[in-house]
């Protein structure tokens, strides 16, 4: 999920690369804040099928019944990349690099090129 940096004004963004950073029990409602990145109907109708679906997967490949905590978060890990992380880092790369950030961070970031810098929503 680095590729979320290069969409770095963008909350959404820094969001995703936050969430992919953090430890996480691996669990499916621990990527429940990713719901943020929908930004319309269609999108938030496809991120809450795509959560189902992710348990649904992780039981047609696994097998359901009891398991070993550790093996069951190591189980979980791929669904979840390929069912929460990966839409949601597609959709935040097909937006534009544009928002709003201190000025702090505008001031470190202006030797950066241009295609990586963006440019702020009120410069516009």
């Amino acid at each position: 999920m680095p590729l979320a940096a290069l969409r770095w004004r963008r909350p959404e963004a820094r969001l995703l690369l936050v969430m992919a950073c953090i430890p996480q029990t691996m669990l499916f409602y621990d990527q429940l804040p990713l719901l943020v990145v929908a930004r319309n109907f269609r999108q938030s109708l496809y991120f809450c099928l795509v959560s189902y679906a992710a348990a649904v997967v992780a039981v047609l490949i696994y097998g359901g019944g009891p398991k070993d905590r550790a093996l069951l978060f190591a189980q979980n890990a791929p669904v979840i990349v390929g069912c929460y992380y990966l839409p949601c880092l597609i959709l935040v790369l097909l937006r534009p690099n544009t928002g709003d950030v201190p000025h702090w961070l505008e001031r470190l970031t202006k030797h950066l090129p241009t295609w990586l810098r963006g440019h702020s929503v009120l410069a516009t």
